[in-house]
């Protein structure tokens, strides 16, 4: 596992040298649960953040997605608890057995003090 980043740590400062994609993502390894958007249930089911950005997040999970599903995801933040947020998954593929990784995108992009909430 990485070391954490100092609490003074800026997101800028987080960067991975190869990642070139529109929205900066940041390395992150965060507990997180998830539901399926719409369907009336109780049930959550755990995550693994793997990394972050104002527009998506990748996350490990232990089942496959097809692409286009509404998912709910909590996320936890340094300020406020757990952050809900609206994703539909863009891709999902096996990364082992009973182990997937997804790449989801947020239906609402992230604020900046959202993100930042999520990396300190």
């Amino acid at each position: 596992m990485p070391p954490r980043p100092a609490a003074s740590a800026k997101p800028e400062q987080l960067l991975r040298d190869d990642d070139r994609r529109a929205w900066v993502r940041y390395p992150r390894r965060l507990e997180m649960f998830w539901q399926f958007f719409g369907i009336d249930q109780e049930d959550l089911w755990s995550a693994t953040v793997q990394d972050v950005s104002a527009s998506g997040v990748g996350m490990s999970v232990s089942r496959d997605f097809p692409p286009g599903t509404l998912l709910t995801i909590r996320l936890p933040t340094t300020a406020h608890g757990w952050c809900s947020c609206l994703v539909r998954v863009k891709r999902c593929h096996a990364t082992g057995p009973d182990t997937f990784q997804a790449g989801c995108a947020f239906v609402r992009p992230l604020t900046d003090a959202e993100l930042r909430s999520l990396l300190v």
